[in-house]
């Protein structure tokens, strides 16, 4: 299954982000992050969960989760157009990447440790501070 810009800029703005939020140089880290996961070539439909975030919906989801502000990790490359998430309720594409991980690293792409996201995949398009391929959020 394939995703498009349109599909991104969709549920970013059904999550609260507006027009002004997707600058040129958002614009382009979303359409290279949509490129890379559609060269995946991961068959089975997947659904976005989590796309572009404003400044004020990261920080209402991680108050909600009860985060202290100044733990919320402003350094998240949902802020910058550069990360999804992708809904897995049954660890099927997280089970695929583990598997397939050549792919995710032809595809230049990074993702959080499946151990740590239950139920969705996070993929960027930029590596981590560790560098890890599958690293610890």
């Amino acid at each position: 299954m394939k995703f498009s810009y349109d599909e991104f800029y969709n549920r970013s703005v059904e999550s609260g982000c507006t027009e002004s939020d997707f600058t040129q140089e958002i614009k382009d880290n979303v359409k290279e992050l949509i490129k890379r996961i559609n060269n995946l070539g991961y068959q089975p439909p997947m659904y976005f969960s989590s796309c572009l975030r404003s400044r004020s919906v990261h920080e209402h989801i991680y108050k909600e989760k009860g985060t202290p502000t100044d733990k919320i990790p402003w350094g998240s490359k949902h802020l910058s157009g550069q990360a999804v998430d992708i809904a897995d309720p049954k660890g099927e594409l997280a089970d695929w990447l583990m598997i397939n991980d050549k792919k995710i690293e032809e595809c230049r792409l990074w993702a959080e440790h499946p151990d740590y996201t239950k139920g969705w995949v996070h993929l960027q398009s930029v590596p981590p501070k560790s560098g890890r391929r599958f690293f610890i959020p």
